[in-house]
């Protein structure tokens, strides 16, 4: 599998979050299955303009995944559309 290192249009990099994770507001998120999943967004297309690297969001699961490398490790990409909020940094 390549190495992306840019995604292009209205598409996001993200990383997955596994586990508990708290945020600086003190909300303890758990990636139980139930929930929503939470990312990392790493790289962004340039038609995103609400999401910026480093912000932390729940999103939909995509149909189909963009599974893909980023610096050796696990991504995927997904339409902007798919992410539906901004949470506090983790």
């Amino acid at each position: 599998m390549k190495n992306v290192t840019k995604v292009v249009n209205g598409r996001v990099l993200l990383k997955r979050l596994a586990g508990t994770i708290k945020t600086e507001g003190g909300l303890e998120i758990k990636d139980d299955g139930l929930s929503l999943p939470v990312a990392e967004v790493v790289l962004v297309g340039e038609k995103v303009d609400v999401t910026q690297p480093g912000d932390f969001v729940h999103y939909l699961e995509p149909r189909e995944p963009g599974k893909c490398k980023h610096n050796g490790e696990d991504h995927f990409i997904i339409q902007a559309g798919n992410k539906i909020a901004i949470l506090d940094k983790v």
